[in-house]
């Protein structure tokens, strides 16, 4: 395919994302060739029609040939072929398969930054982490002597990925704690951090805590008198609060309303009261 347009190109590989799985071995040498193309259109275009062409001989031959790559350095053309199918394999229908082939692949001596980038396949691919080839190939064996159907197994990556994303917020929740602690007589630093906090969307549990302590620090003093940190802290909870009031329902800026609410300060109602005319109950609930 070199020196041939390159609107050419895209157009041959788009169309064989579709042509190509009548027949697969013809469609993969075509798109073999665009693989670890120096133009980087080129190379994705390859790269997404090869995850089309789902046939056990595709799954094999990307074997083979990475084994012939194995040594390639990243820079050059080779190198980038080898990523390439690295990724296209890992796009096909049918993980298991494809995690057994990039396994058998770590079985023989490889070019670090190319064993690397497999290994961070496989951990995407199958939410498992070992630190070496022969710790992902003994744990391979386990999985082929069960016998896994491949609902059994996307059944057990879903379950891996949950636990760890809730290891990860466990995790998460303890330093920010720890944190929280050793900030509390800074109270600016604190300030920042819960900001900070209020932003971790990818950690609920974190901003959570970050509301909370926001409430707390909100919270109007018996002597009615306010700081500079009570203020800031009630702006950061009602401009989070703003964000969330056209949603139908955000458990975070009900949780807002809940901190809001119990400062016990009368000026803030004007934010509140409007969410009791919310279309969702649980918004309104929240409110009362």
């Amino acid at each position: 395919m070199a020196g041939e347009n390159t609107k050419a190109q895209l157009c041959i590989l788009r169309a064989l994302k579709w042509a190509g799985r009548a027949h697969p071995r013809a469609a993969f040498e075509l798109v073999d060739a665009g693989i670890g193309a120096p133009a980087e259109k080129i190379d994705d275009a390859a790269t997404r029609a090869l995850g089309f062409l789902e046939d056990p001989w595709v799954y094999a031959e990307i074997g083979r040939r990475l084994a012939k790559l194995r040594y390639a350095r990243p820079e050059t053309p080779d190198g980038r072929k080898a990523r390439g199918l690295v990724a296209g394999i890992a796009r096909l229908r049918y993980p298991m398969r494809a995690t057994g082939v990039l396994v058998r692949a770590l079985s023989e001596r490889m070019e670090p930054s190319l064993e690397r980038h497999v290994r961070q396949t496989l951990e995407l691919m199958t939410a498992q982490r070992f630190s070496s080839p022969a710790q992902w190939q003994a744990w391979w064996k386990k999985v082929q002597e069960r016998e896994l159907t491949p609902s059994e197994w996307a059944h057990e990556v879903v379950k891996r990925r949950s636990e760890a994303q809730r290891e990860i917020e466990r995790t998460a929740e303890e330093f920010y704690e720890r944190l929280l602690a050793a900030l509390a007589d800074k109270p600016q630093q604190l300030l920042r951090e819960l900001e900070r906090g209020l932003s971790q969307e990818e950690i609920p549990d974190v901003q959570q805590r970050a509301i909370f302590e926001l409430g707390r620090l909100g919270r109007l003093p018996d002597d009615g008198k306010t700081t500079p940190e009570r203020a800031q802290a009630l702006k950061l909870l009602v401009n989070r609060l703003k964000t969330g009031q056209n949603l139908e329902f955000d458990p975070l800026t009900a949780e807002v309303i809940k901190a809001l609410g119990q400062t016990g300060d009368a000026s803030l109602l004007a934010e509140l009261t409007h969410f009791l005319n919310h279309d969702s109950p649980r918004m309104r609930m929240a409110a009362v």
